[in-house]
């Protein structure tokens, strides 16, 4: 099974307006919303959906967890490589867990410590990385200079999400 990396994070958070301001702000490019939500996305299309925390369509939690209560990530759906290891994981999950199917061809269910997953056909692209007078992932090529020249305005623009974190 190949589980490509992280294809959405969905948040439920009190304020989305300003959620939505925070990520703009972060670089992140809006996109084409998505079931009352507001949608961002990365160079590479890694997508973060914003919806409010009362939004009946965000996953069922256990609210009682430390993780989710206010604003909050409600879901991490994972990319995968193709429909034949969706259905793997399917199998595979549902020898001790329910596993819900959804119409767009998604999977969702919750990990070993009961954090509500997805899984998805990724639809996430290759992305050149960024040119070399960047520092990127393994080239630190600017060391103790600025970033762009005075005269010069610039964007953030995130490539991709690497990773999540839960914590207490």
């Amino acid at each position: 099974m190949n589980i490509l990396g992280i294809e959405k994070i969905v948040y439920g958070v009190a304020d989305v307006a300003t959620c939505a301001k925070y990520l703009t702000d972060w670089g992140f490019d809006r996109c084409a919303g998505e079931g009352g939500g507001i949608e961002f996305g990365t160079m590479e299309k890694t997508r973060v959906i914003l919806r409010s925390a009362d939004d009946a369509s965000l996953p069922r939690v256990n609210h009682h967890s430390p993780f989710f209560s206010g604003s909050c990530g409600r879901e991490v759906i994972w990319g995968v490589d193709n429909t034949a290891t969706l259905k793997a994981l399917a199998a595979e999950l549902a020898r001790d867990r329910e596993v819900r199917e959804e119409g767009e061809g998604s999977l969702h269910t919750t990990d070993a410590s009961g954090n509500p997953i997805g899984f998805f056909v990724t639809c996430r692209v290759p992305v050149v990385e960024a040119p070399l007078e960047f520092n990127r992932v393994g080239a630190p090529v600017r060391i103790n200079r600025p970033a762009i020249a005075a005269d010069k305005q610039m964007r953030a623009h995130p490539i991709r999400i690497n990773h999540v974190v839960y914590m207490m």
